[in-house]
């Protein structure tokens, strides 16, 4: 197998490495330069299009992320781990490349075998940012309408809001507990909802508790 960096021909090397990329498009159904002929003639030779070692790399990455899942529960890699956590991150960016039109090393196949392990394209922190800020901008548009954020159980406008808003409640109680912020709850979000007017501690009377001050 003639390696990229063929020092005797290193445009033989190159050569080597256009003709799999080109081969890995066709696969994709893009376009490619690499026609059945072709093909054809480099598999008479014994050409390998896809680098076994490439692949038993990348399934042994697959292997070791599906036991990262099983002992922590989660496909978000840790720091600790920076080799996988870099692999899960380049699996997830090839993705995006592969789905929006640009050239990638994703495959069809190896999107199937994420999938069966139920790999997530998108990373959990981001799903829960996205979902925290959905649900912000629905407290917002309560508030202009109802004039407060004392969203009750029986309001069934807007689905889950009121469960939501009793969330972030329990968040600010464990956090005057604590004294320390969250991914779940940040220093950020808690001035966001301060400033929306949000009543973290909503008593008889009907008046907000000012939060005590925690650590930064």
């Amino acid at each position: 197998m003639v390696p990229i960096e063929y020092e005797e021909n290193p445009d033989l090397g190159m050569w080597v490495k256009t003709q799999r990329r080109q081969y890995v498009l066709l696969k994709q159904r893009r376009r490619s330069s690499l026609t059945k002929e072709r093909i054809q003639l480099l598999e008479n030779i014994g050409f390998v299009f896809i680098a076994e070692k490439d692949d038993r790399v990348w399934n042994e990455r697959v292997d070791e992320l599906v036991a990262y899942k099983a002992k922590h529960g989660t496909f978000d890699v840790s720091p600790s781990n920076q080799k996988l956590q870099k692999w899960v991150h380049t699996q997830r960016w090839q993705y995006k490349q592969y789905t929006s039109g640009t050239k990638t090393p994703m495959t069809r196949e190896r999107m199937r075998t994420l999938q069966r392990i139920g790999f997530n394209w998108t990373s959990e922190i981001t799903m829960r940012n996205k979902t925290w800020d959905e649900r912000f901008e629905q407290l917002v548009e309560y508030k202009k309408l109802h004039g407060d954020c004392n969203v009750v159980y029986s309001y069934k406008e807007i689905p889950g809001l009121a469960t939501w808003v009793a969330s972030q409640r329990s968040f600010f109680r464990k956090l005057q507990k604590s004294g320390e912020y969250t991914r779940t709850f940040t220093k950020e979000r808690m001035k966001a909802l301060e400033k929306l007017g949000f009543q973290f501690v909503v008593t008889s009377g009907n008046r907000s508790k000012v939060p005590k001050s925690v650590k930064a």
